[in-house]
């Protein structure tokens, strides 16, 4: 058995079954009431960024089914440690970790904001740039 531990502050089990690619728990979580699909942790990652990250196409297809749910949350560092604010979406994140099915996943999605900058001004034309190089 495969033990995880999570020292970030807000991950809900939502947060851990999209971390682990776990499509099944994702389900049945989103069937329970209550459940906040745009919650975010203490860095401001949400599940869709979560999943984005990762590359878990299919756990982003079924996030974005939900209604309502924020596609361009933003990513966020602050803090002793970090004195830099990162403004990342999940389309940054899926860009960025080479995920070029969960990109298109989420380009086709109508409300995805295509001309986010980060806090540091780098725009996602950069990351796809970097993203096709590969």
């Amino acid at each position: 058995m495969e033990f995880i531990i999570f020292f970030f502050v807000n991950w809900t089990p939502l947060f851990v079954a999209c971390e682990s690619g776990k499509l099944d728990i994702v389900s049945l979580l989103l069937k329970k009431s209550g459940i906040n699909v745009n919650a975010q942790t203490n860095d401001g990652m949400t599940p869709l960024f979560v999943a984005a990250m990762k590359g878990f196409d299919a756990i982003v297809v079924r996030l974005l089914s939900v209604p309502g749910i924020n596609v361009n949350a933003r990513e966020y560092q602050s803090g002793i440690f970090f004195l830099c604010f990162f403004n990342k979406t999940a389309l940054h994140a899926a860009a960025e970790n080479n995920h070029l099915h969960v990109v298109k996943i989420l380009l086709y999605n109508e409300v995805t904001e295509v001309s986010a900058k980060t806090f540091d001004g780098i725009h996602l034309f950069v990351s796809f740039i970097k993203l096709l190089l590969i």
